[in-house]
């Protein structure tokens, strides 16, 4: 989730999205026993967040019919479909015909979460840490006041990451033609709009992935925490329009839900990020439960209501790391949620980094000039979380390998999907800064991620020979 620095003119009707949505899905148990007035339609999320006046997700018998002519059933994940309705039926109209068909067992209509809404604070300044010695030449690095607090430079001296490491950016797309992202994006499926690529039609997903991997020394732009690994990009977000209106730009939970099992089971991820509202969907809960068995990270935003709002739902689920938003005085951000003790922060204020050139292709809004700007949000903090956990990962790679090789005299190539996720979680929290009180707490959790401390951890010897028992354990070598 994000507050933005720089205007954008998006027409996005959004608020921060909380987790802890009630499910609206209702038992048929024949037209007679049910009303359309006994139909839970409204968001515990926000007031903001709408229901699509095109779509119900529906559960049918086996073999079923939809009960009106023209629907297409533009998504099955389980045992529930997202019907599109035909133009010209009413979402009312069509929960009459619904209710009266005895083949369908439940109905819901399809909540939507947005892209955050644009702001423009005014008193978040372009913020800069100039440096007398630059870790890499990118012209823009002396304005990455993350990396100095964060220790990135340090980090780097030990580990820029490996190839074979590949982050899951679940987003509005990316801008893979990006000249500080060719050859990084793996440009995946749009689990949105159903179409084989994900460029981005917003700009919070380029941002999110230049974060993450932005190239570094090439005399270009900015530089990403981990740039040497590999990002796919998967579009959950589509334009969402009322009565032929751009209204903004939507994900919903079945999208989100695909693009996790994509990622998991055929992207060959070991890193994913969130950085949007997540519902309290029985679908997610499965898919996150789904990654975390295969040992994937899951790295997601706290969100910006500046208050403690996110406890529950898949985001409070056991490993997840939450990330918290701080500014370059390590104090939280005054916009980011809080309140899990197993979450970290992370930088998340006025972060500089890649943007699309193109204009939008819903508003016109052109592009930007450089290809660059600066972002506020918790939006920002995850995927810097996501990044040192590339870090760690491809740091645990090279040190377990050498583990193996004087220990057994082998030459054992280690692929990310050997090293445990639960190891790399471990490590990045006890690796953070303690802010606030003494240990965790609910405003910083663990503390703020400290990328030259985690990456030490990587050499110590307690690490990475836990880092190789359970490699062993797990019969992986």
């Amino acid at each position: 989730m994000l507050v933005r620095s720089l205007p954008l003119a998006l027409a996005v009707c959004a608020a921060v999205v909380l987790s802890g949505c009630a499910k609206t899905g209702m038992p048929l148990m024949g037209a007679a026993n049910v009303s359309v007035g006994k139909f839970k339609a409204k968001s515990l999320h926000s007031t903001k967040n709408r229901f699509s006046k095109h779509e119900l997700v529906v559960r049918m018998a086996a073999g079923a019919k939809p009960p009106i002519a023209g629907v297409k059933i533009k998504t099955t994940l389980g045992d529930r479909q997202v019907h599109t309705l035909p133009a010209g039926v009413t979402v009312e109209q069509a929960m009459a015909a619904y209710q009266a068909a005895g083949a369908v067992q439940t109905i819901e209509r399809l909540e939507l979460f947005p892209v955050e809404e644009d702001t423009d604070p005014a008193d978040v300044p372009v913020l800069k840490a100039p440096s007398p010695q630059l870790a890499s030449n990118d012209p823009m690095l002396f304005q990455q006041w993350s990396h100095v607090v964060a220790n990135v430079p340090h980090a780097w001296e030990l580990e820029r990451g490996r190839g074979e490491v590949i982050v899951g950016v679940l987003d509005t797309g990316v801008d893979a033609n990006h000249p500080d992202l060719k050859g990084t994006v793996i440009d995946g499926p749009d689990f949105a709009e159903n179409k084989d690529s994900s460029p981005d039609i917003d700009e919070h997903g380029t941002h999110v992935a230049g974060i993450i991997a932005a190239h570094a020394n090439n005399n270009l732009g900015v530089a990403g925490i981990a740039p040497n690994v590999k990002v796919l990009a998967l579009k959950i977000f589509e334009p969402y329009f009322e009565d032929n209106q751009f209204q903004g730009t939507f994900y919903n939970a079945f999208t989100l839900a695909r693009a996790i099992q994509y990622a998991v089971t055929q992207g060959g991820v070991k890193i994913i990020n969130i950085s949007a509202g997540i519902a309290d969907d029985e679908i997610l809960g499965t898919m996150f439960s789904l990654a975390r068995g295969k040992g994937v990270i899951m790295c997601v935003s706290a969100g910006n209501n500046g208050n403690n709002v996110y406890t529950g739902g898949p985001k409070g689920l056991d490993g997840v790391i939450v990330s918290h938003a701080t500014d370059p005085q390590d104090r939280l951000a005054r916009f980011s949620n809080y309140g899990n003790t197993l979450a970290v922060s992370a930088p998340g204020l006025s972060i500089l980094s890649t943007v699309p050139t193109y204009a939008n292709p819903f508003t016109g809004e052109p592009g930007s000039k450089t290809g660059y700007a600066s972002l506020s949000g918790t939006s920002m903090a995850s995927p810097f979380t996501a990044g040192v956990a590339a870090l760690v990962v491809s740091g645990l790679m090279d040190q377990t390998e050498a583990y193996f090789k004087s220990a057994y005299g082998k030459d054992i190539h280690l692929t990310p999907e050997d090293i445990p996720g639960t190891i790399v979680e471990d490590l990045i929290r006890s690796s953070c800064k303690d802010l606030g009180v003494p240990g965790r707490d609910e405003v910083f959790g663990c503390g703020r991620i400290d990328a030259g401390r985690a990456l030490e951890n990587c050499y110590d010897s307690n690490w990475v020979e836990r880092t190789a028992k359970e490699i062993q354990r797990n019969g992986r070598r």
